[in-house]
């Protein structure tokens, strides 16, 4: 352990971290972060025949999907500035994402989700209500459970979810027009 100390102390990027800890830190399973690590999408290290992953790959990590949460919600202003929805596939398309790949798509979900309980929390309502889906013209039921769990006094208030996502665009609607 000391000459792993010594060597941090000297370069600060050589800091691990288990799987288990960066499963539990980003809420996946320890299999899907080794996932990672085999595709490359984090920087692993083995030491003595146990895995860990590099401290720098899951900060970098990090600030991508922060970075993708401020591109898309700063889309979503702009559409809501004009009165107007949207739909998936040009949203994720916006951070190099397709509605094609599963990932994607659970990541898009991730992405809106971190969003619209940021506009929750300042503003009272749910920004993701402005992505449709194309077929459905309406946005999906992973928006709805979403409602239902973070805005859950408001949402049972409403007869219908169609009630409720209207009044989500009107409140959306009324923020962003205001001079």
């Amino acid at each position: 352990m000391e000459s792993y100390l010594n060597a941090l102390a000297l370069n600060p990027s050589l800091a691990i971290l288990t799987y288990q800890m960066v499963a539990d830190g980003v809420g996946l399973t320890r299999a899907a972060i080794a996932r990672q690590v085999k595709n490359g999408a984090l920087e692993g290290v083995s030491i003595d025949g146990s895995n860990y992953v590099l401290a720098e790959s899951v900060i970098r990590k990090n600030k991508e999907h922060a970075n993708e949460v401020a591109i898309i919600k700063a889309a979503l202003e702009d559409f809501a500035r004009r009165g107007e929805t949207t739909t998936y596939e040009p949203v994720m398309a916006l951070t190099g994402r397709t509605h094609t790949n599963p990932n994607d798509r659970g990541m898009i979900g991730k992405i809106l989700g971190a969003i619209s309980r940021d506009t929750m929390d300042k503003h009272g309502f749910l920004l993701s209500a402005l992505v449709f889906n194309k077929t459905q013209k309406a946005p999906t039921g992973s928006f709805f459970g979403l409602a239902e769990e973070i805005d859950e006094e408001n949402y049972q208030e409403w007869d219908s979810a169609e009630e409720y996502l209207h009044d989500q665009l009107r409140k959306i609607f009324d923020h962003y027009r205001r001079p």
